[in-house]
This record gives structure tokens, C-alpha cells and sequence, in this order.
């Protein structure tokens, strides 16, 4: 793998990873929010039911139920469960009632506010304050918020395929981004690939001026001046010793043409 491809590859990844990242963080925060908006919601929705039952002991069960129905408050597969003071169950709008240990009523008549899941559904226990000042009820309701999940849903969909789209777009970015980091470089070796023994005058030239790779490219200057340096040196020195051959060769080749000019024992 050359380096741009590594450019775009660990490009892509980090920039992937902060954005996955930051989708995991805005799921669970939306879910934290929606989980809290519900419950808000189901202990209204219980105080309020609550005080109905406070209110006449003449209103049955079916006439509280029909009530809220033609409200359009009552939440999918709601059960509420009221405990009086002595723990009994005065009211209950589910078909069974909600069981709670005397404990867990004790601890919630002291102030305590549960929420947790009771299956599949989302639970929450708090206590009623009478107004003629009783012992407290205890409320025990259960429901599922359909319309906080199906948004929750909605949302996760719309986090995945804008984090898919956007890993195209990071990875087409950062293969820009590697091909304007690399082209100095590829400027570079082409320069270098120029130059031979009859142009080592040349230098290498970078557009920018004070980075890695202006000093890369003076430090190629450098050389190729040490190179030139040398090869001077050597031409000097070829041309110097040719010269000191060539007096003493001219010199025995005369004497053998004038030695050659007659015959001689």
C-alpha cells in the first residue's frame, strides 16, 4: 500500500471514528432524554388518576378508565396500581395488580422515586400525598412508550445512513487531502529523476518554503553540490594527469621517429 492510499485509509478511519462516536453519543443522550420526558409523563398521568380516586369514592373503576380513554391520555398497555396506607390495593386499572413488598411501599412513602422496566414495558413507583394529610399512597404504573421508541428508532436509522454517506464523503476528502499532501513529493522525484552528471548545476525546488519538504529539498541541493564538487575534482584530476602522460609519451615518440629516420646497428 503506497502512501496515499495509507493517507486516505487512516483519514477515513479517524474521522469515521469521531463521527461514530459522536452518533453513539447522541443515541444514548436522545434515549436518556425520551426515557425521562416518558416518565415525567407516566407520573402526571398517575397523580392524576390518583387524585381522581382521592377526589369521590362514588367514580368506579370503569368510569375513571372510560374518562381518560375519551381524553386519548391513556398510554399503550397502562396499568396503574394504587396502594392506600395500610398497603392495600384501592385501585387498579390493569387486569392484574402490580405487586409491590412492604418495603419497597415503605421506602417509596419516604420520598424515594422508582423507575425501572417491568418487562418489556417501563415502570415507575412514587407516592401520592393525601390533602387531608393521611398516610401516602403509593402509585405503581407501567406503560410503553411507542411514540418515544418509534422516534428513538427513526433517529438510530437516520444516525447510520448519514454516518455511511458521510464515510464516502471523508474517504473522497482525504484522497484529495493525500494527493495534495503527496504532490511536493512527487514534484521531488521527478526533479531528482532529471538530473545526471551533465546537469548537476540543477537544483530542487519546492513551492513551500518552510516545511519537511523544503528542507528535504535543500538537503538534496546540498548533496547534488557535494556531487558537482566531486566531479570537478575528478574531471580536474583526468585532465591534469592526461597532460603529465602526454609530455613524456611526446617526447619518446620523437626520439623513436628520429632513431627510426636511418638505419643504425
Amino acid at each position: 500500500m503506497n502512501i496515499k492510499s495509507r493517507l486516505t485509509l487512516m483519514f477515513t478511519m479517524l474521522v469515521g471514528s469521531i463521527m461514530a462516536l459522536f452518533c453513539v453519543a447522541t443515541y444514548f443522550f436522545y434515549d436518556q432524554y425520551r426515557e425521562k420526558q416518558f416518565y415525567s409523563f407516566l407520573n402526571e398521568r398517575s397523580q392524576t388518576i390518583a387524585q381522581l380516586v382521592e377526589a369521590t369514592d362514588s367514580i368506579s373503576k370503569e368510569d375513571i378508565i372510560k374518562r381518560e380513554k375519551e381524553n386519548n391520555s391513556v398510554f399503550l398497555d397502562e396499568e396503574i396500581t394504587i396502594y392506600d396506607g395500610s398497603d392495600s390495593i384501592i385501585f387498579s386499572s390493569g387486569i392484574e395488580n402490580l405487586v409491590v413488598s412492604a418495603a419497597t411501599l415503605d421506602e417509596i412513602r419516604s420520598g424515594r422515586e422508582i423507575h425501572t422496566m417491568h418487562g418489556d414495558e417501563e415502570m415507575i413507583m412514587v407516592r401520592h400525598v393525601l390533602q387531608d394529610h393521611r398516610e401516602p399512597w403509593v402509585i405503581v404504573a407501567v406503560a410503553t412508550d411507542v411514540a418515544g421508541i418509534k422516534q428513538l428508532q427513526r433517529l438510530r436509522e437516520i444516525l447510520l445512513v448519514g454516518w455511511l454517506l458521510s464515510l464516502v464523503l471523508v474517504a473522497v476528502a482525504g484522497w484529495q487531502f493525500s494527493n495534495d499532501a503527496i504532490k511536493p513529493v512527487s514534484d521531488i522525484i521527478d526533479q531528482v529523476n532529471n538530473i545526471s552528471a551533465g546537469n548537476l548545476h540543477d537544483k530542487v525546488t519546492v513551492g513551500r518554503e518552510k516545511d519537511e519538504l523544503a528542507l528535504l529539498a535543500q538537503t538534496f541541493n546540498l548533496m547534488l553540490n557535494r556531487l558537482e564538487i566531486a566531479f570537478v575534482a575528478q574531471k580536474n584530476f583526468v585532465s591534469h594527469a592526461s597532460h603529465e602522460l602526454r609530455t613524456p609519451l611526446a617526447l619518446i615518440m620523437s626520439e623513436v621517429e628520429v632513431a627510426l629516420m636511418k638505419e643504425r646497428n
